[in-house]
């Protein structure tokens, strides 16, 4: 059997570390390995690295530019140039724990999943802001191994490959808000009949860059998530459901102001949480109606 490792990168060093581990990947008895890389940059930055490791890579590694600056049409050629019979993807700031490739592939056997999904585990550099690391602003979900879920992120997954044999793409209305064209493919997925499980044991580690710990950068995240939470679930939302979410989210809003101003004297790591709450809801407002939505990919940077 063949995996097909799909990763993405843009001007990003740490792709070298990526790369590196997924080279230690302790695989099951026949089981092989491929790794896609798509760069995304138009100076081609990410083929010196790809040419300086490739000489002594373990696995077959292919590179690829895709010159049109769009992270859904990156990932849409990693898909399409991919050859295994399952696809996993990884981010290139994130690094795979060596037994991540069996982990993702056991939990699709044991629960006959069409896809995976691992968690990824912020590691905080030592320049962190004491307030980011005690809020842990970074930090996201973990389930229990074998719950279903209805949504998923490419940051770490295994998926079947048949569904993208049979068409499913990631949308370019989205690759340049900085997400939202996993979720969106994911919830299609779920919606055309997937079955969507969690593995809590296949992790990854992604290491937050400098440039990130900053208000202004959690901020704007926050504001996204909210404007891509309502974009990929609006389309299958009865104009009911679309009223009473709107309502409830102008309360939430109303009431995590409250508790952000109740909580100044607690100190940032406890009320900034409430601020990016109302940032969030507010951003799911300005979705519900119809404003244009945040870009994060036409600046010079994604990751400012």
């Amino acid at each position: 059997m063949k995996i097909s490792v799909c990763l993405c990168t843009y001007k990003r060093a740490f792709l070298r570390n990526t790369l590196e581990s997924l080279a230690c990947q302790i695989l099951p008895v026949d089981t092989t390995l491929e790794v896609i890389v798509v760069d995304n940059d138009q100076e081609k930055t990410a083929e010196k690295i790809i040419d300086d490791i490739s000489r002594d890579y373990p696995f077959d590694i292919k590179y690829f530019s895709e010159p049109e600056k769009n992270i859904a049409t990156a990932r849409n050629k990693s898909i399409e140039m991919a050859t295994g019979e399952w696809l996993a993807f990884i981010d290139d700031d994130e690094e795979a724990d060596s037994n991540w490739i069996s982990q993702l592939l056991n939990t699709a056997k044991k629960y006959q999943a069409d896809f995976v999904q691992g968690p990824v585990i912020p590691i905080y550099p030592k320049s962190t802001p004491t307030w980011i690391k005690e809020g842990d602003y970074f930090g996201r979900r973990n389930l229990v191994t074998g719950t279903e879920i209805d949504c998923g992120a490419a940051g770490n997954g295994l998926l079947y490959s048949q569904w993208v044999k049979d068409g499913l793409r990631f949308n370019k209305e989205f690759g340049l808000t900085g997400g939202g064209e996993d979720g969106d493919f994911f919830i299609r997925l779920y919606k055309k009949g997937g079955r969507l499980i969690w593995s809590n044991e296949a992790n990854v580690l992604e290491t937050v860059e400098n440039n990130r710990l900053n208000e202004k950068y959690l901020t704007k995240r926050a504001l996204r998530i909210g404007e891509t939470f309502i974009k990929v679930r609006k389309p299958y939302m009865k104009l009911k459901e679309k009223l009473a979410f709107f309502l409830i989210t102008l309360l939430k809003l109303f009431l995590f102001s409250v508790l952000a101003v109740l909580l100044l004297p607690t100190g940032k790591a406890n009320y900034f949480k409430y601020y990016l709450k109302l940032v969030d809801c507010f951003g799911k407002i300005r979705s519900s109606l119809s404003i244009e939505p945040v870009e994060i990919y036409r600046i010079k940077s994604h990751d400012d």
